[in-house]
């Protein structure tokens, strides 16, 4: 077994996914926490994985320990994405269809890895190269492994995307945490696209070092930057849980959202893209009054039914 730098920089790559794991664990009800976890249980497996496929001699070994490195590979872009969509608030795009088709292709690939020999689907060749310090496989792919790549990017791109949008529109409290999940993620994306563009630094993949570098922005966004305190969903889930009802409309009067507590007085029902009055027929003539207004609130009496009931209304721009 070689234990030259290069392996023992893998096996320290693992430790350090496996406490991101840890300190993503102990904070597993705040939203993005449970993918964290899985996303550095996933990147562990891989340098780990990779770390023994380097440091073994025969190629029976290495191949096994390149299969084992899948189990970390197929779930990190899909962890990745599951982290993106809960932290921007979007944790209702979460359906079981929506989850199934995620973990579709990763686990066609991982079944792919696993029964090579048989179709060549994702190794289509493999060759030992003994001329360097370290014996390396050398391998050639195959259809399916090109199919992943294709959905590793585009989960990828779709949840930097989400990112920087809550980058781009947060106050300043979310974006430290923001920019550390953009950077997080594209710096290991950019070095396996080089990688497979024909970059071999020492004739081995440098993707599990990238990780490394990820793992430790994530760190910091934990200690620092605040990164499951300060999050768009958490204050959705703010939002949401208010007793008080909330609409949102846009600069046409045009309802643009609101909370479940409003959803609840107006009977299920917010008629999300149509004018407020087709919801209230009276909304219109409550907004002016409440735009009159020294401080823009008033005590307004709605009839429902044979039932008159009584609310502080109020309004504030957001800009």
């Amino acid at each position: 077994m070689y234990l030259r730098p290069e392996v023992l920089l893998l096996f320290a790559t693992g430790v350090l996914a496996v406490g991101v794991t840890v300190l993503a664990g102990r904070r597993r009800n705040a939203p993005g926490a449970v993918p964290i976890a899985v996303l550095g249980l996933a990147v562990a497996i891989y340098a780990v994985g990779y770390a023994f496929e380097l440091a073994t001699v025969s190629m029976g070994t290495k191949i096994l320990w390149a299969k084992f490195q899948y189990f970390g590979i197929v779930a990190t872009p899909t962890a990745w994405i599951v982290v993106a969509v809960q932290y921007t608030g979007h944790g209702a795009w979460l359906t079981r269809r929506n989850i199934a088709l995620l973990f579709a292709i990763p686990l066609l690939t991982l079944g792919l890895a696993w029964t090579n020999e048989l179709h060549g689907l994702i190794w289509s060749d493999i060759q030992l190269d003994t001329s360097g310090p370290l014996s390396i496989l050398r391998l050639s792919h195959g259809a399916g492994f090109w199919l992943f790549i294709v959905y590793t990017n585009l989960v990828v791109f779709i949840g930097v995307v989400l990112a920087a949008e809550t980058l781009l529109r947060a106050s300043a409290e979310f974006r430290r945490s923001s920019a550390a999940l953009i950077v997080s993620a594209v710096i290991p994306w950019a070095v396996n696209v080089a990688f497979l563009s024909g970059w071999k630094p020492l004739g081995i993949n440098p993707t599990s070092f990238a990780l490394a570098v990820s793992g430790g922005i994530i760190f910091w966004a934990i200690f620092r930057a605040g990164l499951f305190e300060s999050s768009p969903a958490v204050w959705r889930m703010v939002f949401d849980q208010m007793d008080e009802a909330v609409l949102v409309l846009d600069s046409s009067n045009r309802i643009t959202g609101g909370n479940p507590a409003a959803r609840k007085f107006f009977d299920g029902a917010l008629l999300t893209g149509k004018p407020i009055e087709h919801l209230w027929p009276d909304s219109l003539a409550l907004l002016r009054s409440l735009e009159e207004s020294p401080n823009r609130s008033r005590e307004v009496s709605i009839r429902q039914g044979e039932m008159e009931r009584v609310f502080d209304a109020s309004i504030h721009s957001l800009s």
